[in-house]
Order: C-alpha cells, then structure tokens, then sequence
C-alpha cells in the first residue's frame, strides 16, 4: 500500500496579432501567434507500506520539467448579433517544438529497500502538429 504526493508548476501563453476585416455585422479575422509552454520540475514522494519490511519507507521522485514553443495560425469569424451581443467561432492550428524531461532520480529513506530505477536521464523531444482546436464562443460588449 503506498499513499503518493506530487507537485508541478505549469505556465502556458499565447501572444498573438490578428487583422480584422469588417462587412457588414461579420467580423474576420486571420493572425498568428506563438505558443510557449514551460513546466518546472516534477517532484514526487511516495509513502511504501509493505509486509516485507518492518518500517515505513519514502522514496522521492525527481524529474526535471521543460519547455515548449511554436508557431499557430489563427482565424476567427464573429458575428454581431447587436452592437452588445456576438457569436464567434475560431480555428487554431500549427506547429510545436517541445523538449520535456532530463535528469530523473529516485531516493529512499531505507538502503534496504530495493531501488527499480536507478538514476538515469528521461528526455522527450519532440516536432509535433497537434490537433487544430475549434472553438465556439459569445462575446458580450459591457
């Protein structure tokens, strides 16, 4: 039986620029942006409770986090339904760099229990087209 904690802190941002056309109560627009994620490390520790051994064991886990970028092309329909009130619809789609991980450990607090892992080094990098996102929205004009 074990009882697991763990932490991570995540930032994402999107900065991006459109040009928008008008005609008539529809508004287009077309722009790109540029996608940054970065992620801290990963910690982790986990409470053993086990029959084969007479004490409690905690082991703390490390990964370190990492990064991400790219660039996205972005168009948007919207639609005034009154000067206070619209219907939008947007599409997102592009490319991501990604470069996640590195030096991964395991600590324990016995040298009697048995370590799976032995330190070593977990990297994912990646090019990546994700999933063009849709979204749907209404927009209010206080």
């Amino acid at each position: 039986m074990s009882d697991v904690s763990a932490s991570q802190q995540f930032v994402s941002l999107l900065p991006f620029v459109l040009k928008n056309w008008t005609i008539g109560s529809l508004q287009l627009s077309m722009g790109g942006g540029i996608p940054i994620y970065m992620a801290g490390k990963f910690k982790a520790s986990y409470r053993e409770y086990s029959t084969g051994f007479p004490e409690t064991i905690i082991a703390d886990n490390t990964l370190d986090g990492g990064n991400a970028f790219g660039l996205s092309a972005i168009g948007r329909v919207k639609w005034f339904l009154n000067p206070q009130l619209s219907v939008m619809t947007t599409i997102q789609f592009g490319a991501l760099y990604s470069d996640f991980g590195g030096n991964y450990s395991v600590v324990t607090d016995n040298e009697s229990y048995p370590l799976y892992f032995a330190p070593s080094e977990r990297r994912q990098t990646t090019f990546s087209l994700p999933t063009p996102e849709f979204s749907v929205g209404i927009g209010f004009r206080i």
